[in-house]
């Protein structure tokens, strides 16, 4: 129905008298992205003669149709509003683990500093704020953080304050914001093994805990990830083809895709199918309660073993070993990714191996130990000695 107005209608659509003698003007457009109409309406001094009084309604009609095709202004809304919509929407797309690992980043790092923020006044400088803090910021034992963590933290504030102003149209306000450069670097070459220390470490866990040496010996040596380890199946071995299938992970219990999202093979070489026998073997002797699983390294109850199960074994064997890093998983992983590397494994090789995603991933996983560059240094030094010099070429 039309709207009703105190004034008098004239011969002129959307043209009113007022009782006061001043004119009011109304125009009507409809907004292409939600189908509302939308209407606007202003009031004129009386003087005005009637002919303006029509051309000013054919301005106000073109502004407001102008303006049903902009976006509307976006609502009062927090980043801390904001935030379970955002993770709502997350967790339908990616891993329980990523989802709950935003979660905790949003409500101990970012939230606690910018959640009252309403994201329509966002700017730099409040982002450049947060990346100071960062920067200071330390563990409740007055470390600081790892370059490693803080960046970790930063991609998720990027990826949401991003989302956030897209979805209402807003500018980022990341734009040329530096990332944080966090005090603790983190020294790779610490969380490597030499190939002598990981046999070393093999041979303790062979003693210490026999009845996990299979896993140990398997992780080392294929570079998985444990949650790909501790959902391998009996039907993902091939003896014959000399591989290992890596079609899933799981993590609590959850069995899901690879960290990449795609599957991949790995060697599966004659000692490693030789333990994996022996192992079998073990099981089926003593009838342990996860045969009826089909899984390689199934718990004591017969379930999925978690990565933390390898902190003990681990732990003993590398005391045994004189090993004085900590080792764990990740070094393991580190490690065979190092050792093949100064093997000269070519790349390609090696990240189908290890499963990264790019040449960049590769590197970053790489230890080079100091003896490794102590070696190459020395061999430049025994070119550049007086009998091992080559006369024909030239000395400049």
């Amino acid at each position: 129905m039309p709207r009703k107005t105190h004034g008098k209608k004239t011969r002129h659509r959307g043209v009113y008298r007022l009782p006061d003698g001043k004119w009011l003007i109304r125009a009507y457009a409809t907004d292409e992205r939600t189908g509302k109409k939308r209407e606007r309406e202003e009031t004129l001094p009386a003087d005005m003669r009637e002919a303006e009084v029509v051309a000013a309604l054919q301005v106000l009609k073109v502004k407001l149709a102008e303006g049903a095709a902009e976006t509307p202004a976006p609502s009062r809304c927090s980043l801390t509003d904001c935030a379970e919509q955002w993770l709502e929407a997350k967790a339908g797309r990616v891993r329980a683990s990523t989802a709950r690992h935003l979660a905790d980043v949003l409500a101990k790092h970012i939230l606690p500093r910018l959640g009252d923020l309403q994201v329509t006044a966002i700017t730099r400088s409040d982002m450049e704020r947060w990346v100071a803090w960062a920067e200071r910021t330390t563990t409740t034992s007055g470390r600081p953080y790892s370059r490693d963590t803080v960046n970790g933290w930063w991609r998720v504030l990027c990826q949401f304050v991003r989302d956030v102003c897209a979805e209402r149209g807003l500018p980022d306000p990341i734009v040329r914001v530096q990332p944080p450069r966090a005090r603790a670097s983190g020294r790779r070459e610490r969380r490597t093994l030499s190939a002598e220390q990981l046999t070393a470490l093999l041979d303790a866990v062979r003693e210490e805990a026999p009845h996990r040496y299979a896993e140990i010996y398997v992780l080392a040596y294929t570079g998985l990830r444990p949650g790909e380890l501790y959902a391998l199946k009996w039907s993902d071995l091939d003896d014959a083809s000399g591989q290992i299938y890596v079609r899933r992970a799981h993590r609590h219990g959850v069995v899901a895709e690879t960290k990449t999202g795609d599957p991949r093979e790995v060697a599966l070489t004659k000692g490693m199918a030789r333990v994996l026998r022996d192992h079998r073997r073990q099981l089926i002797a003593a009838q342990h309660p996860g045969l009826d699983s089909g899984l390689v390294f199934p718990s004591d109850t017969g379930g999925f073993r978690g990565p933390e199960s390898l902190t003990k074994p681990l732990a003993a064997a590398a005391k045994k070993a004189g090993i004085k890093q900590r080792v764990g998983a990740q070094v393991l992983r580190r490690t065979i990714n190092t050792l093949l590397l100064l093997e000269g494994v070519d790349r390609a090789v090696l990240r189908s191996q290890m499963g990264h995603c790019s040449e960049e991933m590769t590197q970053r996983y790489a230890g080079v130990p100091v003896e490794a560059k102590q070696a190459a240094v020395e061999r430049l030094e025994r070119r550049g000695e007086p009998g091992n010099r080559d006369p024909d070429r030239d000395p400049d």
